[in-house]
C-alpha cells in the first residue's frame, strides 16, 4: 500500500487514541510492577484485618491490594466497609471510585471521587481520577476540565498535565499538547513516554523531521520502545518516496 499523508495522519490517530487510553491504565492506580508486590501486599494486609477488623484503613488497604489483582468485587466490599467504620476517610473514597472504574462503571466511579472532593475540596489528584473516567467515557472535553482544574491545584502534577495533553492531541489541539510535553520534559526529562508523545503530536502537525528526533530521543531512554522505532521507519520510508529526507 503506498504510504501517503493521509495513512500517515491515519496511524497517528489511531496511535494516539490507544497512547491516552495505555496512560489512563496506567496512570490511574498509581501503577508498581505488581506481580510480587501485589501478593505481598495481598498477604500483609489481609493479615492486618483478620487482627484489626475494626480499623477502617487496614480494611481499605486490603481493597487497594484486591483491586490490583483482579479481585474487584472484594475489593469494593473491604472499602466499603472502611468507609462504614469510618465515613470521613476521604482515600477509602478515592480506592473506591479506583475499584468501579477498573469494573467499567465510570459513573459509579466519578459520584465516589466526588465524595471524597466534598471532604477534601483541594484533592488535585481526583480530578485527575475524574477526567481519566470521562476519557473512558469518550468525553474528551469534560475530563480537560477535570485535568486544567487537577492543574489548577497542582501545577507539578506529572498525571495531570501527561493527561490534559493526551486530551488535547485527541481534540485535535497539537500546539497546545505540545506546550504541554515541552513543559512535561522540563519536569521529568528522563521520562521516555514524553518523548514518544511530542514526536506523536509533531507527526499529526506534519513536522516529521521533529517527530524523529523525538522519538529518538524516547529510544535512548528506553531501547525497547519498538513502537517509536516502527514510528520512525514509516516516516524514512514515506520520506524517501516524498524526495525529502528525516
Amino acid at each position: 500500500m503506498e504510504i501517503t499523508s493521509s495513512n500517515i495522519k491515519e496511524v497517528v490517530r489511531q496511535t494516539e487514541i490507544f497512547l491516552i487510553m495505555a496512560i489512563v491504565v496506567l496512570y490511574s492506580f498509581i501503577a508498581y510492577q505488581r506481580n510480587f508486590i501485589w501478593k505481598d501486599d495481598y498477604s500483609l494486609w489481609g493479615d492486618c484485618v483478620e487482627k484489626s477488623s475494626e480499623k477502617a484503613r487496614p480494611h481499605n488497604n486490603f481493597g487497594v491490594a484486591c483491586n490490583d489483582g483482579g479481585m474487584i468485587d472484594k475489593a469494593i466490599k473491604e472499602i466499603n466497609k472502611a468507609i462504614d467504620l469510618k465515613p470521613s476517610f476521604v482515600n477509602a473514597y478515592v480506592s473506591l471510585g479506583n475499584a468501579y472504574l477498573n469494573k467499567g462503571l465510570f459513573d459509579i466511579a466519578i459520584r465516589e471521587y466526588r465524595n471524597a472532593l466534598r471532604l477534601k475540596t483541594d484533592y488535585a489528584e481526583v480530578y485527575v481520577n475524574i477526567g481519566n473516567a470521562n476519557i473512558k467515557k469518550g468525553l474528551i472535553d469534560r475530563a480537560i476540565e477535570s485535568y486544567s482544574k487537577a492543574l489548577t491545584l497542582k501545577p507539578d502534577s506529572i498525571r495531570a498535565r501527561l493527561n490534559i495533553a493526551s486530551a488535547y492531541g485527541l481534540k485535535g489541539f497539537t500546539e497546545k499538547a505540545l506546550i504541554e510535553y515541552k513543559a512535561l520534559a522540563e519536569l521529568q526529562p528522563d521520562n521516555p513516554n514524553i518523548y514518544y508523545n511530542m514526536g506523536i503530536a509533531y507527526e499529526k502537525k506534519g513536522l516529521f523531521k521533529e517527530a524523529v528526533i523525538e522519538y529518538n530521543k524516547a529510544i535512548m531512554l528506553n531501547p525497547h520502545d519498538f513502537q517509536a522505532r516502527i514510528n520512525i521507519e514509516r516516516i524514512r520510508k514515506w520520506s524517501r518516496k516524498q524526495g525529502t529526507v528525516n
